[in-house]
């Protein structure tokens, strides 16, 4: 599939085409995850589904996009091992595994012991989001592996993520 920024479905999609073009010079190293990126500081998808099972008897969250969720502190810890090789070129870099957004809800609830509260699948069209985006966004491992470098699975990923979240202090209000 032929990236650039002429090709793009919409914003989203040529500001990813502009990073991709950025990326072609000689010292660019890593390429973001599409799909979605977790962790403690900052809004999250976890974190949402969390906010809205506290609220909400049941969700529904779209199935028919699918990508790897990705760990930041997973994502920090790579790119320290790829600029310790001084790896150069693109390199994909996500937590192991596939999932749609639904599924990824499904297992936050459930590591969180909500997993009573039912998931509902929508399409991205149901959703009546703003924002266009791939319904496959799975990047490939292999330029990480060329490195020797794996990641975990996104569900050991969220687990640790749901393991730190809990530890930290709930602010004063």
């Amino acid at each position: 599939m032929k990236h650039g920024p002429g090709l793009a479905l919409n914003v989203y999609g040529a500001s990813k085409a502009a990073g991709e073009t950025a990326e072609q010079e000689p010292r660019s190293l890593v390429r973001w995850p599409h799909f979605v990126l977790f962790g403690v500081h900052g809004a999250s998808f976890p974190e949402k589904i969390l906010r809205a099972a506290e609220t909400r008897p049941e969700l529904s969250v779209v199935s028919d996009q699918i990508g790897s969720p990705t760990y930041t502190r997973d994502l920090a810890r790579v790119i320290r091992a790829l600029l310790s090789r001084d790896a150069r070129g693109f390199v994909h870099i996500t937590n192991q595994g596939i999932c749609s957004w639904c599924d990824f809800a499904r297992e936050i609830l459930a590591q969180s012991g909500r997993e009573s509260i039912p998931v509902h699948p929508i399409t991205t069209d149901q959703a009546a989001r703003s924002a266009r985006r791939p319904n496959y966004s799975v990047l490939s491992p292999a330029s990480l592996h060329a490195f020797g470098i794996r990641t975990r699975p996104w569900q050991q990923a969220l687990r640790a993520f749901l393991k730190e979240k809990s530890a930290q202090p709930v602010p004063e209000i």
